[in-house]
C-alpha cells in the first residue's frame, strides 16, 4: 500500500499532503485484537441506518467493537475465508457489516460461517488494481438484508466506485461471462489453429477491446484459477493447453513467458512478442490429442489454411460471452442488460462506444442474427462432440426474445412476471 501511495505521488496523482494523510490512516497489523484501533465509518460516510443495536457502547469497547464495517480480502480460499468470518462473528458487534472481497467464491457458504448474522454478510468484488478500477460487483447473498445492500452500496459510492448489484453464483456476472470467452479464445488457438496474435488483434484492433483475451491472461497471470481446477480434479496438462503452459512455468508477464514472450528491453517487459516455443508446444499438444488445427501453419502440425476473418473471430469469442450474460439475466443474477454492460465496460475494457456486450448484440448485431449464428457455429464442428455443442446452446432468454420479437428488457419483464424465468435475486 505504501508503494502504491509513493507511485501515485511520483506520478503527480497525489499531493504530498494527501499522500501523508493516506499513509497516516493505515495501521497494518497481524492481530485481530489490534483492529480495536479502527475508525468508525461515521468518519467517512453516514450509513443509511444503524442496522441492529450495538451491544458495545462507545467508547469503552472491546476489540473490534468500534468497527462498523469489515472487508475481508485474503486470497481465494473458501476455507480460509470461512475461518476468518467465524472469528469476526465472535469479535465484532452485531451491527458490523461483514463483507468479503472475492471474485468467484460462494457468498452463502462464507455467510454460513457467521450463523448468527448471515443477513449482515455481502460480497464486494473489487476489480484489480482496486485503487484504480472503478467497478465493484456488490454480491447479494440469499439472506443479505435490504438495509445491508443499501449501506454497502453507499460505502462503494463514497469510495468513488461504481457499484453494480449482482446475485450469488460462481463468478457472479463478470467472471462468469469471462469463462466462455476465454475457453473459446483458447479453443480457436489450440483446436482450430488460429495464431494467438490473430485472435487478440481481432478483439483489440477489430472490436476495440483494451486487450485481447490471451494477452489479458498473460497480464493477470495464467496461474490464476489453477488451484480450484486442481481441487476439482480438472487440471490436466496433457489435455488442457493452459494447464500445460502452467506446468512449464509459463504463467505470463511475471515469468517472462505465457501465450507470448516478454523482454524487459521491449516495452518494459509488457509488450507481447511471438514465441516459437509456443508453436512447438502447440504442435506436440495437437499431436497428443488428435487435433487437426486446420488454420495452424504446417510447421505446427496444422492444415495451413488462412485463418478466418477478424469479424468471425470476434463472433466466435463474444457470442458465448453474450449468451452467458443472457443466462445471468434469465436466472436473476443480473438485473438489467445495462448492468451487464456496465460490468464489462468498467471491469473488462469492453469498448464503451459499442455500449457493452448486451447492447452490441441487441442493437448492432440484432438478436435474430445472434441466434442464427449460435446455431450455425454450434452445428459446425460435430467432431468436437457434445461439449462444443453445449457451449453454443442458446439461452432461454435469447430464444424468447427472438420468438416474441421483443427487446431484452421487454422479454425479461414478461418472463419475470410469469413463470418462465427465475425472479430477480436482487
Amino acid at each position: 500500500m505504501q508503494a502504491d501511495i509513493a507511485k501515485q505521488l511520483k506520478r503527480g496523482q497525489l499531493s504530498e499532503a494527501a499522500a501523508r494523510s493516506q499513509a497516516a490512516r493505515l495501521s497494518p497489523t497481524l492481530a485481530f485484537a489490534d483492529l480495536a484501533r479502527c475508525a468508525t465509518l461515521g468518519e467517512a460516510v453516514t450509513l443509511p441506518l444503524r442496522l441492529t443495536p450495538s451491544p458495545h457502547p462507545y467508547p469503552s469497547s472491546p476489540p473490534l467493537a468500534r468497527c462498523e464495517m469489515v472487508v475481508e480480502a485474503v486470497f481465494e480460499s473458501l476455507a480460509v475465508k470461512r475461518q476468518i468470518f467465524a472469528q469476526l462473528e465472535a469479535i465484532c458487534p452485531a451491527s458490523t457489516l461483514l463483507c468479503t472481497n472475492t471474485s468467484a467464491l460462494d457468498i452463502d457458504q462464507i455467510a454460513a460461517a457467521a450463523p448468527s448474522r448471515p443477513h449482515m454478510v455481502m460480497g464486494m468484488h473489487f476489480f484489480s488494481p482496486a485503487n484504480v478500477m472503478r467497478l465493484v460487483e456488490n454480491v447479494r447473498a440469499a439472506r443479505t438484508a435490504p438495509a445491508v445492500v443499501a449501506a454497502v452500496t453507499l460505502v462503494a459510492l463514497r469510495l468513488g466506485k461504481t457499484p453494480v448489484l449482482v446475485g450469488n453464483c460462481p463468478g457472479f456476472v463478470g467472471n462468469r461471462m469471462l469463462a466462455p470467452y476465454g475457453v473459446e479464445a483458447e479453443s480457436l488457438v489450440t483446436v482450430d489453429g488460429v495464431p494467438p496474435r490473430a485472435v487478440d488483434e481481432a478483439l483489440s484492433l477489430g472490436l476495440g477491446m483494451a486487450m485481447g483475451p490471451l494477452a489479458v491472461g498473460d497480464l493477470a497471470g495464467l496461474e490464476i484459477g489453477q488451484a480450484p481446477r486442481k481441487a476439482q480434479g480438472l487440471y490436466d496438462p496433457d489435455r488442457h493447453f493452459v494447464d500445460l503452459l502452467n506446468a512449464k512455468g509459463r504463467i505470463g508477464q511475471k515469468s517472462g513467458s505465457g501465450w507470448y514472450r516478454y523482454d524487459a528491453a521491449v516495452g518494459g517487459g509488457r509488450q507481447p512478442l511471438p514465441d516459437p516455443e509456443v508453436g512447438a508446444l502447440l504442435r506436440a499438444h495437437r499431436a497428443r490429442n488428435g487435433l487437426s488445427a486446420p488454420y495452424a501453419p504446417r510447421a505446427e502440425g496444422g492444415g495451413g489454411v488462412a485463418p478466418p476473418a477478424a469479424d468471425e473471430l470476434v463472433e466466435r469469442c463474444l457470442l458465448p460471452l453474450v449468451n452467458e450474460g443472457l443466462r445471468c439475466l434469465h436466472e436473476g443474477i443480473a438485473r438489467t442488460p445495462a448492468d451487464v454492460d456496465v460490468v464489462w465496460i468498467l471491469g473488462y475494457g469492453f469498448p464503451a462506444w459499442r455500449g457493452g456486450p448486451m447492447h452490441w448484440a441487441e442493437a448492432q448485431l440484432g438478436l435474430p442474427y445472434v441466434l442464427r449464428r449460435m446455431r450455425e457455429i454450434g452445428a459446425s464442428r460435430p467432431e468436437l462432440g457434445a461439449a462444443f455443442a453445449r457451449r453454443w446452446e442458446p439461452s432461454p432468454l435469447l430464444l424468447a426474445a427472438v420468438e416474441g420479437r421483443t427487446s431484452l428488457a421487454e422479454t425479461l419483464a414478461r418472463l419475470r412476471a410469469g413463470t418462465r424465468a427465475a425472479p430477480s435475486k436482487l
